[in-house]
């Protein structure tokens, strides 16, 4: 378990590790780990080389780029950011 609040107490914690969980705490707020602002990134790159001149232009990209970014893509923002793929 990732969580960017800390336990209400000791007693949380060890109920939280007791379930089988482990307890890691992130910073309560960390850009580079952020994998929304890793995904804008990339697309604001892609739209400034599109160089839309008006808004229907800018929508038009906006969503030809949405539709590339793959499964691929969002795990490896994900797991740069610490968030880690586990399959059920």
């Amino acid at each position: 378990m990732i969580a960017t609040w800390r336990p209400s107490g000791p007693t949380a914690a060890l109920e939280i590790e007791a379930a089988g969980y482990q307890l890691r705490l992130r910073p309560p707020y960390s850009p580079d780990q952020n994998p929304l602002k890793k995904m804008w990134s990339k697309i604001k790159a892609f739209l400034r080389a599109a160089k839309a001149g008006c808004t229907e232009e800018l929508e038009r990209a906006v969503a030809a780029r949405l539709e590339k970014v793959t499964p691929e893509d969002a795990r490896g923002w994900l797991e740069s950011g610490g968030y880690r793929h586990i399959k059920s």
